[in-house]
């Protein structure tokens, strides 16, 4: 599936010249090329007190690009991290240590994700845990979980097992029960 993008330049002056001559918005999606809800995001977004302006439409999508998200980590927290984790630090001990002394919240988790990724990028933290086993999988379903190993169908069973000569040959449940008998 393709991820969405916003339109061009020339895709909002064509979709106002498109709207001046009366198109709905599903005609105007099938000429750009483009999704209804890529139409309804350009129109809730960039629609005035009464009309839709492009030029307008255009600048205010630009001042959008340049602001970039501000990051809920610092890099200098970052570096603190790294430092106490060469330190030999395990990351629940660093997230105490931030959290007590210079009153920052970095979870455990994080800490973690970030050493992994230091690792993938070819980093060398990993190092300094103290468990050097491999990072467990955090989602998804286990395959074997409530499998009965070699099992076999009833269907699959031998024709012998049909003359029912042996012990094992019968299906029926198994049931515990204790007796209590008053004269043993």
């Amino acid at each position: 599936m393709k991820s969405y993008t916003q339109l061009t330049h020339e895709q909002r002056y064509q979709r106002y010249a498109l709207m001046k001559a009366e198109h709905n918005q599903t005609e105007i999606t099938a000429i750009l090329g483009v999704r209804k809800s890529t139409i309804s995001r350009e129109l809730g977004r960039n629609t005035g007190k009464k009309v839709y302006r492009p030029k307008q439409a255009h600048e205010t999508c630009l001042e959008q690009r340049n602001i970039k998200a501000k990051p809920r980590i610092l890099s200098s927290t970052w570096h603190l991290v790294k430092r106490l984790i060469r330190e030999d630090w395990r990351p629940e001990q660093v997230s105490a240590r931030l959290k007590n002394d210079f009153n920052l919240l970095v979870s455990i988790e994080w800490i973690y994700q970030y050493i992994y990724r230091n690792k993938h990028n070819g980093g060398t933290l990993h190092k300094h845990l103290c468990c050097k086993k491999t990072r467990k999988k955090r989602c998804g379903v286990y395959s074997k979980r409530g499998k009965i190993p070699y099992q076999i169908l009833i269907d699959d069973r031998p024709a012998i097992v049909e003359t029912r000569s042996c012990f094992g040959d019968w299906e029926i449940d198994t049931v515990m029960v204790k007796i209590i008998n008053k004269y043993w």
